[in-house]
């Protein structure tokens, strides 16, 4: 997994994939761990990061994924047209 490096999931190296925890909880876990001084900013950052990464996992389990001869063949698509 790769993740955004300020992101506060990457300093701790955990995943989004607690099962027994709600998406609420998750987020809240996440954002205490942020800085009292964290702006609104960071908090947003933060939230569009799990985001990102909750949306990755759900794509990987539903098979929406490609190889990356597949990604290589379409990024190449776009300049030879």
């Amino acid at each position: 997994m790769i993740l955004h490096p300020r992101s506060n999931l990457a300093k701790t190296g955990e995943t989004l994939h607690h099962f027994t925890m709600t998406t609420k909880q998750q987020v809240i876990e996440h954002l205490e761990r942020l800085p009292e001084t964290a702006s609104l900013a960071e908090f947003k950052e933060e939230l569009e990061i799990m985001t990102a990464i909750k949306e990755g996992q759900d794509d990987v389990a539903e098979g929406k994924i490609k190889s990356v001869d597949e990604a290589k063949a379409e990024l190449d698509s776009w300049f030879t047209k």
